[in-house]
């Protein structure tokens, strides 16, 4: 099974209009050196997996914190890119697969890089196979 990152990295891949903004410049972790703007950084701030103890189903529950952060050279644009973002995965609702719920969205300024971030929290439910 993928790893939450993949599998959200690949839901905002498949959106075309998020593809004109920000092309593959979808990172887990890190902006890689060298980055042109906008980028988009997706990383998981912390699980909790749940034993469903259910014999229909072949994984367990599990809750993440996701955080993901919009850079930008330009204020207007990390939000527009954000909004983008929000568009996609703040609206997932299949517990077959992923179903979040939006907590928080902060402005930030980065004055080493020079850069506008804008930071958004979900709360991501999905399924992880058990450990044997």
């Amino acid at each position: 099974m993928a790893t939450l990152v993949e599998r959200i990295r690949t839901k905002l891949m498949a959106n075309s209009t998020l593809l004109g903004m920000v092309g593959d410049r979808i990172h887990a972790l890190v902006v890689p050196q060298g980055s042109v703007y906008p980028v988009i950084v997706l990383t998981v701030l912390g699980e909790t997996t749940f034993n469903t103890q259910d014999p229909t189903r072949d994984t367990n529950l599990c809750q993440s914190s996701l955080q993901v952060d919009c850079y930008s050279e330009r204020y207007e644009e990390a939000h527009a890119v954000m909004a983008r973002v929000d568009s996609i995965i703040g609206v997932l609702a299949d517990p077959n697969d992923l179903v979040t719920q939006r907590d928080v969205t902060l402005d930030g300024y980065e004055d080493l890089t020079e850069l506008y971030r804008v930071t958004t929290d979900y709360s991501v439910f999905h399924g992880v196979e058990p450990v044997p």
